[in-house]
């Protein structure tokens, strides 16, 4: 029971879930279990949960109460739980603020953001319904550039960061937040259009600063390469582009 609820990829929407489990598990024999409570406590991302739940429902459970070893426990909890509030006192890495591995996120990588451009990234996990801030503080910002996800890898391609037109494409490894540098394209390229088609990249079109582009190019991660391809009949910037059926 221990080893399911402490996992990361445990299924859940909210660690109060976890917790009530606890309670049930305990209540099908409370003379020989309710003693591990001080053991499976620290097994639930208390820090994560609503504020209220935890004061009314974790923090004041007879169980919870009854147990010194829990006390250290609901401290270390409203710690946590106000430096979640402070951003540069968060620490995702705790046991009782690391959140669990959803099933998939979405992601929003730079932008522009009031006045400029930002190196923000947010996730969003659709499981639980929230946003959570995965920033890499030593990116630099870029907007108006184009994404696309291959092999694990998330790439940004081209854009802007309110001086320079970028032909560099970094590429941001989701599990262990950091990025690599991968093969510039042959041309700058921001309001790039990109898409993933039988395992190549496209960038096509896009502005260079001084035009918009006809261009395309394709790009192959087993060699790191960008290839020239043939020109589209329009220039075109800001446009969507998709696959289909590959």
């Amino acid at each position: 029971f221990c080893d399911i609820i402490e996992k990361d990829n445990l299924n859940i929407m909210q660690e109060n879930v976890v917790f009530e489990a606890i309670l049930q598990w305990i209540a099908h024999t409370p003379a020989t279990r309710k003693h591990h409570i001080s053991l499976l406590l620290p097994k639930v991302r208390l820090a994560l949960m609503d504020i209220n739940y935890f004061l009314y429902n974790v923090k004041n459970n007879e169980i919870v109460k009854d147990s010194e070893e829990c006390k250290p426990i609901i401290i270390n909890t409203l710690k946590a739980m106000y430096d979640l509030t402070l951003k540069d006192a968060a620490n995702f890495q705790s046991p009782l603020t690391h959140p669990r591995l959803p099933n998939a996120i979405l992601l929003a990588i730079g932008g522009w953001s009031g006045s400029s451009p930002t190196n923000g990234i947010e996730a969003y996990d659709a499981r639980a319904d929230c946003w959570v801030n995965v920033t890499v503080e030593e990116e630099s910002p870029r907007a108006y550039h184009g994404t696309a996800y291959l092999n694990g890898f998330i790439y940004c391609i081209g854009g802007f960061d309110s001086m320079e037109y970028f032909s560099t494409v970094r590429k941001f490894n989701p599990v262990t937040r950091t990025w690599h540098q991968a093969a510039p394209m042959h041309s700058r390229r921001c309001y790039v259009s990109v898409a993933v088609l039988d395992g190549f990249i496209y960038a096509m079109g896009g502005y260079d600063g001084y035009v918009r582009l006809n261009t395309a190019e394709r790009y192959e991660p087993e060699t790191n390469l960008w290839t020239v391809i043939s020109p589209m009949h329009q220039q075109r910037s800001d446009a969507s582009a998709t696959s289909l059926h590959g």
